[in-house]
C-alpha cells in the first residue's frame, strides 16, 4: 500500500476491500497532525493512563514504548501509540508552556521573528496597546541592542514648544521627567505628586551652559579620592571642605567671589565696587620690600626705565658726578693723589697768610731752627728777674749788669749781697704780687702778730710752723662759706626741709619741720594704712588698701548701689537666684512676688535684609544653620557660639585687581610688577639712602651719609665743600 509523500497518509487501493479501515487510519493521522498541539515536551516515559487523541513531543532518551522515538510526536490512537516523524517547517504548540516551536529539520526551535512589521496601528508586548499608548510593553527589562557600531533612541517632536521627553512614573503617576519640554533646552524635573514638578537642572541648547535651579549636594567622602581626575569635585567630610582636582593637584574649592566693599582696608584701598585694589602711599616699609643683598643699593645702571637693581658700592659710584668747586661727588684721581699725602690731623686748608702766621701754629719746634730764639729767651729771663742782661750778638752770649741798693750784685757776677732793712721797709718793698705762691716761697716766723694774710696766698700758710689764720670779716661770714660742716658742731642750727637729707649724720637726727612740711597734703610716696588712725576710704584709693594691716573698706552709698556696678557677677553670689532660675512661664508682678506663666526665650530676632525670626510659642527654638564655608561651634561650658569661615581663599576671584593679582582660586595674592612707587614707600628720614649695610641678605635699611660712604668705599668719595675748605 502506498502512502502520501508528505504526511505519509495511506492511500486506498483500487477494488480494495474494507476501504473504511484505510480511510479511517488516514483520517486519524490527519486528525493528529492538524493544528498540532502537544500536552508537554518534557516526558521521556509514556504516561500511565493516556487518552485517545493525547499528543506528546517525546523528550531525549525515551524509554518503554517511546524508546527510539526521541523528537517525534507520540499520538495516542485506538489505545495504542502512533509515532509521527516531524517534517521541516512543522509548527507545534506546547500547551503547558504556551510556547510555539518550529522544526528546522534537525530540532524544534522557536519560530524566527518576522523580518519587518510595517504600519502597525497598535503594538503591545505582553501588554495591551491603546490609542494613546500605541506601543505598550510589559516586561521586567527591555533591551535595545546595537546592530553595528552604535545605536540611537530617537524621540522627535514637531515644534520647539512641544514636548519630547522620558517620563518616569510610580503607580502610573509621574515622578521625574527628562527631555526638551516647551523649548529646545534639556530639562530635568522631579515631582512628589505627579501634578507639580520642580525643575532642578537646565542645559541650554545654544551654549551648553548648565544651570542648577536648586542647590547641589555632593555625597560626603571621608577622604580625597586616591586617583582623582582633573575637573572632579567632591566633599571631604573629614576636612569639612569642598575639594576639586585641577591641573594634576587637589585643592580646596573656595566660596564664590563677592564684591568687596570700597574703602581703605589698611595697606590697601578698594574702589570701583571691589574691582580695583591700590596700595596706599607710605605703607611699603623696608620690611615689606624684598630682601636686599649685602652692601648693595637700590638704583639702576641699565639704560632706559626699568625695574630697580641691587648695585654694589663700585657700581653705585658710576652713577655719581666727579666733585668740583660747586658740585658734590666723587674725587678725581688727581685729587686723590694730592690728598693722599696729607697726614692724619693736619691743619685744615686756609689762606697762605693764616698758614704762615706763627700764632696759628701748634705743637713743638726745635730751638735750633729758630734764628733769634736764644736772644729772645735771654731777654725774657732778664725781665723775669728784674735785672738788666747785656747780650753780645757777635759772641752770642749774655751777661748781668751791676745791681746796687739793699741787694748788690757785681756785673757779670752770680753772687748777691743783702744789706740791712726794717720790717716796715720789707712790707713796703714787697707787694702781694711779690709773694705770689706761684713765684715765691715765704716762711712765716713763729710768733708773728702783724702779718696780714689775703685769700690769694692762703694756700701756702699751713707750713707746720704757724697755722693760725686771721681772716677778714667777709671771709668769716658763714654765708660766704662753701663745703659741708658737721651738724654736731653747730649749736644753734635750725633745720628746714631743704637740708633734711643731710641731717642724719649720727649726731643729731631730731628734725624740726615747718608747718607746710608737716601738712599731709604736701607729702608724697606711700604710707601703711595701719599707721593712719582716722583714715576714710573712697573707691579712688581702694586698690592700695589691702596691705595686710587693715583691709576693711568703707564705701560711699553711691559706690554700694548695685545700679552703679559694671561687669558680671557669679550667680552663686546672688541670693534667691536659684528659686527664680527654676521658675517657668511669664514673669509678672514685683520682685518679691511669685512669678508664674509662660516666658518666651526671645521675642523677635531681626537681621538686616532678612525676614524677622519671631518666637510665637514658649517651646520655640532658634536654630543656627551653617551655610557654605561656615562652621558653627558651641561650648556648653562657656555658653558661647563660635561662627567661623572655612573658605581658604577669602571668597575672592582670581584676576588682576589693580596693584594686586589674585590666583590659586583666591589663595595667592601677588603685588604686581612696577606698582611700588616712591609715594607708596614709607617716608624716609632726610639725607638717607635705601641700601643694606649688614653682613647678610636682609631687609632694606635707611642709611645715613656716613653709613653709605662705608658701602661706597670711603676713599673714593669727596664733597665739594671739602674741596673748597681744603
Amino acid at each position: 500500500m502506498s502512502n502520501s509523500p508528505l504526511l505519509a497518509l495511506p492511500y486506498l487501493a483500487a477494488s480494495q476491500a474494507q476501504k473504511h479501515v484505510t480511510l479511517n487510519e488516514a483520517l486519524s493521522i490527519l486528525d493528529g497532525l492538524l493544528h498540532l498541539a502537544v500536552i508537554t515536551r518534557s516526558l521521556a516515559t509514556p504516561p500511565t493512563a493516556p487518552a485517545d487523541g493525547d499528543r506528546y513531543l517525546i523528550a531525549a532518551s525515551p524509554t518503554a514504548a517511546w524508546a527510539g522515538h526521541a523528537g517525534k510526536i507520540a499520538l495516542r490512537m485506538a489505545g495504542a501509540w502512533r509515532f509521527l516523524t516531524p517534517q521541516t517547517g512543522w509548527r507545534i504548540w506546547i500547551s503547558n508552556e504556551t510556547v510555539l516551536l518550529v522544526y528546522n529539520g534537525t530540532a524544534w526551535i522557536a519560530p524566527p521573528a518576522p523580518s519587518s512589521l510595517q504600519n502597525l496601528s497598535l503594538l503591545g508586548v505582553n501588554a495591551t496597546a491603546d490609542t494613546t499608548n500605541k506601543f505598550a510593553v510589559s516586561s521586567s527589562a527591555v533591551l535595545f541592542n546595537n546592530a553595528g557600531a552604535g545605536i540611537q533612541f530617537k524621540i522627535n517632536k514637531v515644534a520647539a514648544a512641544d514636548t519630547a521627553s522620558l517620563l518616569f512614573q510610580t503607580g502610573f503617576s509621574g515622578r521625574a521627567e527628562i527631555g526638551i519640554t516647551g523649548d529646545d533646552d534639556l530639562h530635568f524635573k522631579v515631582s512628589a505628586t505627579g501634578s507639580s514638578f520642580k525643575e532642578s537642572l537646565i542645559v541650554a541648547a545654544g551654549s551648553g551652559l548648565v544651570t542648577f535651579r536648586n542647590t547641589l549636594a555632593l555625597d560626603p567622602q571621608p577622604a580625597d579620592p586616591t586617583t582623582p581626575s582633573n575637573g572632579q569635585l567632591w566633599y571631604n567630610s573629614t576636612a569639612g571642605k569642598f575639594r576639586g582636582h585641577q591641573n594634576g593637584a587637589s585643592l580646596d574649592i573656595v566660596a564664590a567671589a563677592t564684591a568687596l566693599a570700597d574703602g581703605d582696608k589698611g595697606d590697601i584701598t578698594v574702589s570701583g565696587s571691589g574691582a580695583v585694589w591700590a596700595i596706599d602711599p607710605g605703607t611699603v616699609t623696608n620690611a615689606k620690600l624684598g630682601n636686599v643683598n649685602t652692601a648693595t643699593f637700590k638704583a639702576r645702571t641699565t639704560a632706559g626705565s626699568g625695574s630697580p637693581e641691587d648695585l654694589t658700592g663700585t657700581q653705585a659710584t658710576t652713577l655719581l658726578d666727579v666733585a668740583t668747586a660747586s658740585l658734590k661727588g666723587l674725587m678725581s684721581s688727581a685729587d686723590f693723589t694730592k690728598l693722599s699725602g696729607i697726614a692724619t690731623g693736619a691743619t685744615a686748608n686756609s689762606s697762605d697768610a693764616i698758614l704762615l702766621a706763627r700764632a696759628t701754629h701748634t705743637g713743638t719746634q726745635a730751638a735750633a731752627t729758630i734764628s733769634d730764639f736764644t736772644e729772645a729767651a735771654q731777654d725774657a729771663v732778664g725781665a723775669a728777674f728784674d735785672t738788666t742782661l747785656v747780650y753780645n750778638d757777635a759772641g752770642n752770649s749774655m751777661g748781668r749788669a751791676a745791681l746796687s741798693g739793699h741787694i748788690t750784685i757785681a756785673a757779670a757776677s752770680n753772687v748777691a749781697a743783702l744789706g740791712s732793712f726794717t720790717l716796715a721797709q720789707l712790707n713796703t718793698a714787697v707787694s702781694d704780687a711779690d709773694v705770689s705762691p706761684t713765684t715765691h716761697t715765704h716762711v712765716l716766723a713763729a710768733g708773728a702778730t702783724d702779718v696780714s694774710i689775703t685769700a690769694a696766698n692762703l694756700n701756702i700758710l699751713d707750713d707746720g710752723v704757724d697755722t693760725t689764720l686771721h681772716f677778714h670779716a667777709a671771709d668769716r661770714a658763714r654765708a660766704n662759706h662753701t663745703g659741708t660742716q658737721l651738724l654736731g658742731t653747730i649749736s644753734d642750727v635750725s633745720i628746714t626741709a631743704a637740708n633734711l637729707n643731710i641731717l642724719d649724720d649720727g649726731i643729731d637726727t631730731t628734725l624740726h619741720f615747718h608747718a607746710a612740711d608737716r601738712a599731709r597734703a604736701n607729702h608724697t610716696g606711700t604710707q601703711l594704712l595701719g599707721t593712719i588712725s582716722d583714715v576714710t576710704m573712697t573707691v579712688a584709693n581702694f586698690n592700695i588698701l589691702d596691705d595686710g594691716v587693715d583691709t576693711t573698706l568703707h564705701f560711699h552709698a553711691a559706690d554700694r548701689a548695685r545700679a552703679n556696678h559694671t561687669g558680671t557677677q557669679s550667680s552663686s553670689t546672688i541670693t534667691g537666684l536659684g528659686t527664680l532660675a527654676t521658675q517657668s512661664g511669664t514673669f509678672s508682678g514685683t520682685a518679691s512676688g511669685t512669678n508664674t506663666g509662660d516666658q518666651l526665650t526671645f521675642a523677635t530676632i531681626a537681621v538686616s535684609g532678612q525676614s524677622d525670626v519671631v518666637a510665637d510659642v514658649a517651646a520655640d527654638t532658634l536654630t543656627l544653620v551653617a551655610g557654605s564655608n561656615v562652621t558653627i561651634t558651641t561650648n556648653a561650658g562657656s555658653d558661647t557660639i563660635t561662627i567661623n569661615s572655612t573658605a581658604s581663599g577669602g571668597g575672592v576671584s582670581d584676576g588682576d585687581k589693580g596693584d594686586i593679582t589674585v590666583s590659586g582660586s583666591g589663595a595667592v595674592w601677588t603685588i604686581d610688577a612696577n606698582t611700588i612707587s616712591n609715594a607708596k614707600l614709607t617716608q624716609m628720614p632726610a639725607l638717607t639712602f635705601k641700601a643694606n649695610a649688614t653682613a647678610a641678605t636682609a631687609d632694606a635699611q635707611n642709611l645715613t651719609i656716613e653709613q653709605s660712604l662705608v658701602a661706597l668705599n670711603i676713599q673714593g668719595l669727596i664733597c665739594a665743600r671739602n674741596l673748597i675748605s681744603a
